[in-house]
């Protein structure tokens, strides 16, 4: 169960690093589809064998004038990396992640 634990958080911060990494491409490219892919290649870097993810950008006003916040989500079935099948994981369906930027109008 500790191992399992600590695969959770590996892949909490693999997840993290790769909505910051898609929210970074998208900031500056503005292509979504290249963003996907840069985010499935951290992951995969990260030693998780995943083949799809589910990933979603928003923009927000922020209160400073001629900004925006760009946000970025990642999430991936927690199945997907567990290495112990159910019912013996953390119960935990997925594994997001998330990264907020703030960019220029």
């Amino acid at each position: 169960m500790t191992f399992e634990a600590s695969r959770f958080l590996m892949s909490l911060h693999a997840v993290a690093g790769a909505a910051r990494e898609a929210n970074r491409v998208y900031a500056v490219r503005g292509n979504q589809q290249e963003a996907e892919t840069i985010a499935l290649e951290y992951l995969q870097k990260s030693s998780f064998n995943i083949d799809e993810l589910q990933i979603s950008f928003s923009t927000d006003a922020s209160s400073i004038s001629g900004f925006e916040i760009l946000s970025c989500q990642v999430e991936i079935d927690f199945e997907d990396v567990s290495l112990i099948s159910d019912p013996f994981n953390l119960g935990a369906q997925h594994v997001r992640g998330h990264s907020s930027m703030m960019i220029e109008n």
